[in-house]
């Protein structure tokens, strides 16, 4: 019910492995819904996407594709310490 950050997530895309997280806490920004793979509400819903997946090769390819992509974009050292230094001169400012 109560995630910080699905860190697991987050590797396994640094990988290029799609992955099915539930919506809750900071889960929908360790992925790109739809992109990487998939949020889920409930187990009717988990199961629905997992089928989806499974069913639908060309979308499993496409989210592994992605994954990486979205890593680098959004959590490589890069970006984080980029994003540190501009709170840090809005702080100061």
């Amino acid at each position: 019910r109560h995630e910080a950050l699905g860190t697991s997530l987050l590797e396994a895309q640094s990988c290029g492995v799609p992955v099915l997280g539930s919506n809750v806490g900071g889960i929908p920004e360790a992925l790109w819904d739809g992109q990487t793979g998939y949020l889920f509400d409930d187990f009717d819903d988990l199961e629905k996407k997992i089928k989806e997946l499974l069913e639908n090769k060309e979308k499993l390819q496409e989210f592994k594709n992605n994954s990486r992509k979205f890593i680098l974009e959004k959590f490589s050292v890069e970006k984080m310490m980029e994003d540190t230094k501009k709170l840090y001169r809005e702080l100061c400012l």
